[in-house]
């Protein structure tokens, strides 16, 4: 058995201070991750909720899309349901 330096075993005590300060990290993004697809589906279920008890004559109007200077309609119902679909994309 090859007896280890105090040089070597510094470093091998550094590398798994590294490792568990990654897994931490790993650990911290997966829990945030878990968090933001719980919020996008609730999200794009209240979003689906307000689609469908919205009329189609609900709306607003937007330079966004208009052509010229122009603007243009945009449902809410239809708005919500595009924006819901996003969301479920992602997930």
């Amino acid at each position: 058995m090859t007896d280890k330096t105090e040089d070597q075993i510094a470093r091998e005590k550094e590398a798994v201070q590294k490792m568990v300060g990654a897994k931490s990290a790993m650990e911290s993004a997966l829990a945030r991750i878990v968090t933001l697809e719980r919020a996008i589906k609730i999200m794009a279920d209240d979003l689906d909720d307000m689609a469908q008890r919205s009329g189609d004559g609900i709306g607003y109007k937007t330079h966004r899309n208009g052509g010229a200077g122009g603007e243009d309609f945009i449902s809410f119902r239809k708005q919500a349901q595009r924006i819901a679909e996003i969301g479920r994309k992602v997930l």
